[in-house]
């Protein structure tokens, strides 16, 4: 497929994003936490340790990426998450 460079990076992420949101919507119900903003932080916080720990483990296991970059990596992966996380728990609300 052709088009401009990163479109198809651009593409999939807006699909990932859109799957963030019907996973969420999906299981809202049965998050704890008292109100909105609470959920999407725990939610986000899953998103994260489902997603970004254990490939952040691989990276660092099988690949020579130094050690710093896998930690900034993580913790950039973790504030992502919990944004994501608290943006659409808050547009959904409780």
């Amino acid at each position: 497929m052709e088009g401009p460079p990163g479109a198809m990076f651009q593409i999939g992420m807006l699909v990932l994003n859109v799957v963030f949101v019907f996973v969420y919507v999906l299981f809202r119900q049965g998050i704890p936490g008292k109100n909105a903003a609470v959920k999407g932080l725990v939610f986000g916080l899953c998103v994260w340790a489902v997603g970004t720990l254990p490939g952040m483990l691989a990276i660092h296991t099988f690949m020579t990426v130094a050690s710093t970059v896998v930690v900034y990596w993580t913790i950039s992966g973790l504030v992502d998450a919990l944004l994501k996380g608290l943006i659409v728990a808050l547009i959904y609300g409780e």
